[in-house]
């Protein structure tokens, strides 16, 4: 007996369902997982050795440094290291360092901790951005003065309105202070504009401990 082939119709049918099963097929394994979120895979055994190897070497390294007298270094759970120093300058050892030896473009340090002894003195990285930070929204005007600062000055200025900003910077000290660096001009008792800098320590809140005009 002879079998009737399928219609055309038939098969543009056929066609057409499988098609929709390819599509729905590669729609799924696309987007399939879109409603979960993407869980990191948990640290292998392999990676956890290279990173204590990475962290050790980088350690023995700063104890080997010749600049500064290294007494201890440590490297804490929250990404911080802890530089201990005999002898550490009034600033920029972090920096020094982070220079030195890229700390914080290694992706296992978010913060560096100066300290003499057991006395934090200071640091910077995510830690130490984030106390700026929020200090400064408080006691810097929108151009970046130091209100407080800025109110100190001016009653020891021949000519205080004569005050221009130039420029500050902040850096947290690590003791509850803060020290604020402003370059600004301001009459003379000549009555000549002059640039000054003067370097403040301020508290957390805002209260001017000391300050010299360099």
């Amino acid at each position: 007996m002879k079998q009737r082939k399928p219609s055309k119709g038939v098969k543009i049918f056929v066609a057409s369902c499988f098609g929709l099963v390819v599509l729905l097929v590669v729609l799924s394994a696309i987007f399939g997982n879109s409603g979960s979120p993407a869980q990191a895979s948990p640290p292998t055994p392999k990676s956890l050795a290279d990173l204590a190897k990475a962290q050790d070497s980088l350690i023995k390294a700063i104890l080997k440094d010749t600049v500064y007298k290294v007494a201890k270094v440590e490297i804490g759970p929250d990404s911080t290291i802890k530089i201990h120093v005999r002898d550490p300058e009034k600033g920029g050892t972090d920096q020094y360092f982070d220079n030195s030896y890229h700390l914080l473009k290694t992706d296992f340090i978010r913060e560096i901790a100066i300290y003499k002894g057991d006395k934090f003195l200071y640091g910077q990285g995510y830690i130490t951005a984030q106390i700026v930070n929020g200090w400064e929204k408080k006691f810097l005007s929108y151009n970046g003065d130091c209100r407080p600062l800025k109110d100190y000055l001016l009653k020891s200025l021949n000519d205080p309105d004569s005050y221009e900003h130039e420029e500050t910077s902040v850096n947290y000290q690590g003791d509850s202070t803060f020290q604020v660096i402003t370059k600004f001009r301001a009459k003379n008792g000549f009555g000549a504009m002059t640039l000054q800098i003067v370097s403040a320590s301020l508290d957390w809140n805002g209260t001017v401990i000391d300050a010299k005009i360099e």
